[in-house]
């Protein structure tokens, strides 16, 4: 039977109980029932990967699995992943803004340091380097104070 079927796939015969040739009445409900409990939008959906799939398909598909009591556990735990991504970007976000900050104060400190420094007549060496200096020192006080704490 499955040489059949697989002869019948490369063929393109559509495989019903009318096409399968000399078959009991067994055989022949069992094809009429695989052929009938899977659509082909399923099985392309069960093709693809998880994560290659919407949040409704995601959710159709665990559906689907039930049903059919299969394990949908990929797909869950997919489909819950998509639904958390929004507050995972939230932390992330927040977690990232005092380094942000810190940033643009340091380019703001460079600026102003900068447009001092040309209204001093310092030298562009100095210029240049004063603000990687203090910040390198303001970082090394700040790690001797919590290696201290």
């Amino acid at each position: 039977m499955t040489l059949y079927l697989a002869r019948a796939k490369r063929t393109g015969l559509r495989v019903g109980v009318s096409s399968i040739p000399l078959l009991d009445r067994y055989v022949a409900r069992e094809v009429t029932a695989v052929e009938h409990s899977i659509d082909p939008q399923q099985i392309q959906t069960l093709w693809l990967e998880p994560h290659d799939l919407s949040l409704a398909e995601r959710h159709r598909t665990i559906r689907s699995l039930r049903k059919r009591r299969q394990n949908p556990l990929t797909y869950e735990v997919a489909f819950w992943r998509r639904v958390s991504a929004p507050v995972y970007m939230g932390v992330m976000v927040l977690r990232a803004v005092p380094r942000v900050l810190v940033g643009l104060g340091f380019q703001m400190f460079q600026e102003m340091f900068t447009n001092l420094g040309l209204v001093a007549g310092l030298p562009p060496l100095v210029i240049a380097l004063a603000t990687a200096v203090v910040a390198l020192g303001f970082v090394s006080v700040l790690l001797h104070y919590q290696r201290s704490r």
